[in-house]
């Protein structure tokens, strides 16, 4: 449950710089932390790492937050920042390729009815002047042949005969 190296760099290294910081309470890992619900990159632990020099544990890894001020904390959040950023970009990609998906499916469906139009068209134009040779047909008939042919069998159902072309 890593991101990848071009993400995880970053992070550490701004959460090396806020270490430094803790007490700016505008900081942006405070922000995330509170946020997020989320406490240090791995897990709460990275507060109390050897070799490194801070306060404790910010107020912004309170589970039931308190003043900034205020040091008396009884629970946090157990949870690292950086699995709660991969779990979050892995659900919204999903969410996003869904939406990708659908879109793909419509655009397919309406590639498919072109090409079904102009087929039809193609053929319909290939009628007309097939009996364009045909002295007995008039050009009101084969204008009245292909709306019969075009029109839905829904709508042609309903149309009264004094009505139709």
């Amino acid at each position: 449950e890593k991101l990848p190296g071009a993400a995880k760099y970053p992070m550490d290294s701004s959460y090396d710089e806020f270490k430094q910081q803790v007490n700016d309470h505008t900081h942006i890992w405070h922000k995330m932390q509170y946020e997020l619900k989320c406490c240090g990159v791995y897990d709460l632990s990275d507060y109390f790492r050897t070799g490194t020099t801070q306060v404790g544990v910010p107020w912004s890894c309170c589970s039931i937050p308190s003043e900034p001020e205020q040091s008396a904390c009884k629970s946090f959040y157990q949870r690292g920042c950086m699995h709660v950023l991969s779990d979050t970009i892995r659900e919204r990609l999903f969410y996003v390729s869904i939406v990708l998906i659908c879109a793909a499916i419509i655009q397919s469906m309406g590639l498919f009815c072109i090409i079904q139009l102009t087929i039809l068209l193609h053929d319909e134009q290939k009628k007309d002047t097939d009996t364009t040779d045909l002295p007995s047909t008039s050009r009101g008939e084969r204008r009245h042949r292909r709306n019969k042919e075009l029109l839905p069998l829904a709508q042609t159902s309903k149309v009264p005969d004094n009505q139709k072309y």
